[in-house]
């Protein structure tokens, strides 16, 4: 009945239905009949579970918000093994460990980190580990699948409103990107799609609901069908495949994927299942705005044997590292009041965008509104470079 009424509206969305079928038709695209009523999750047992690791040591706040190396691998997040011995691949996850202690003036403290998977040709892992590693996504800079609405839940991988709602170079298959390097020749397929359905877009229930659904490179290559239970993906053997942990067992929030299925398609198919890996630690008192936090972050993959691997960094440079970079910014302003001085005395000719370029970060937007010349700004170079070298001093040990 459901895919009558959503394919009427589908293919007649501008038909007049105000003498015919007009609330059943319409008001069906505001209910779904696919979800059992109440949408209350299954009971059996949780798949996933936040790795055990203790975040009150160090005692010192300051100290465990640096220590970024003491944290749970990342294996421990996204390689599960059930009670039965099975094993399961995380495909996406917010994951945070809270440590609140009693005391209201003592700081809280979070590790949050953020898991999505995504597959590549085995050729490219290389650019995307190094790249994901030397630059970083701090600040959560990476492609994420937006969430779907107003799709059916049994309409996903099929039907118009899907297609619709689910585009190739938004949800699919999107180019390899990270910082403001993009690389068009890598094509990366997120291994997830989130659903959400509210109680405005489904008047039969005063409740909302967030599903975690497989892609539909996972969903076809791993030949799946939707079972009786919504969240739970099987094979034609009736064996689940893929689930959403919190649909399946009112457990945290995982999508999970049988990790012996998943490798098989992998190695068929030359790809690499690979986490950009994004974490945060905080501390934080009771009152909001008052917070200190720190990023790191790289990347990590599950090898054709099904091993997992990581390579991860800091993302707050160290004290060598910002004493590198005090230096590197002197040695640069002085090589560019040499060849502005050089300009000058007309012993070399620059272009107007180059002595602009060089002079930047000085006064660079007074003289772009003012449209004063700026060598007619400084009158005495060696003066000026005495003074530019005392401002930019590098950092005394």
């Amino acid at each position: 009945m459901y895919r009558i009424m959503a394919r009427m509206l589908d293919k007649y969305p501008d038909k007049d239905w105000s003498n015919e079928w007009s609330d059943p038709v319409r008001r069906a695209r505001t209910i779904d009949p696919t979800i059992y009523p109440g949408r209350k999750s299954l009971h059996h047992q949780s798949k996933y579970k936040l790795p055990d690791f203790d975040i009150s040591v160090p005692k010192n706040d300051l100290k465990w918000l640096k220590t970024w190396k003491n944290m749970p691998r990342i294996r421990e997040y996204v390689l599960i093994t059930d009670e039965d011995g099975i094993e399961w691949i995380n495909l996406f996850s917010y994951s945070k460990l809270v440590h609140e202690p009693d005391d209201d003036k003592a700081l809280i403290r979070d590790l949050w980190t953020f898991i999505q998977a995504y597959v590549v040709n085995k050729e490219a892992l290389s650019t995307v580990r190094d790249n994901l590693y030397h630059i970083g996504i701090e600040g959560r800079s990476f492609h994420e699948n937006n969430e779907i609405y107003n799709v059916f839940t049994r309409e996903f991988y099929w039907s118009t409103a899907y297609k619709n709602a689910v585009s190739i170079e938004n949800h699919k298959r999107i180019p390899f990107s990270v910082g403001h390097k993009i690389f068009d020749e890598i094509i990366m397929e997120p291994a997830y799609l989130q659903y959400t359905l509210s109680y405005d877009d489904d008047v039969s229930s005063d409740d909302f609901i967030n599903l975690l659904l497989p892609n539909e490179w996972l969903f076809n290559g791993l030949q799946l069908k939707f079972s009786n239970d919504v969240g739970v993906w099987v094979n034609d053997k009736n064996e689940i495949v893929v689930l959403d942990n919190y649909m399946f067992s009112s457990g945290h929030s995982a999508l999970l994927v049988r990790k012996d299925h998943l490798l098989n398609y992998l190695n068929a198919n030359e790809k690499i299942m690979f986490w950009p890996i994004l974490t945060e630690r905080m501390i934080r008192s009771r009152e909001v705005g008052n917070a200190n936090h720190g990023q790191n972050g790289g990347c990590a993959y599950m090898d054709e044997k099904g091993f997992i691997h990581q390579k991860l960094r800091c993302y707050e440079p160290s004290n060598i590292e910002k004493k590198y970079s005090s230096f590197k910014g002197l040695i640069s302003k002085k090589t560019s009041t040499i060849l502005l001085w050089l300009h000058k005395h007309h012993l070399i000719w620059l272009s107007k965008n180059k002595k602009m370029e060089l002079y930047y970060g000085i006064e660079y937007m007074y003289l772009e509104n003012s449209k004063i010349d700026l060598l007619d700004r400084i009158s005495d170079m060696s003066e000026w470079l005495k003074k530019e070298t005392k401002n930019n001093k590098i950092i005394e040990k």
